[in-house]
């Protein structure tokens, strides 16, 4: 493997990860596409929770269903002071 693919191989992991922002341009957390499954983690890299594709549900770091849909967003907003 040369230094081009390394360099694209890095490109594509780190597209998948995406900063989520307050209004001040402070990073609150990281929304994580893996394939099958979204992972939202905060500032420092904690697991929040994980939004199945295939189920088309929002669970919790402890499991528990929280919504129907794409609520990865609302568990960073709900960790840093937000309601979902």
């Amino acid at each position: 493997m040369g230094l081009k693919d390394q360099v694209r191989d890095n490109y594509r992991r780190d597209n998948m990860r995406e900063p989520v922002k307050d209004f001040y341009g402070r990073v609150l957390g990281w929304i994580d596409d893996q394939g099958d499954k979204i992972v939202a983690t905060d500032f420092y890299g904690r697991r929040l929770g994980v939004y199945d594709k295939a189920r088309d549900f929002t669970s919790d770091f402890f499991g528990v269903r929280v919504c129907d849909g794409d609520g990865t967003v609302g568990l960073i907003m709900k960790e840093n002071g937000g309601e979902l």
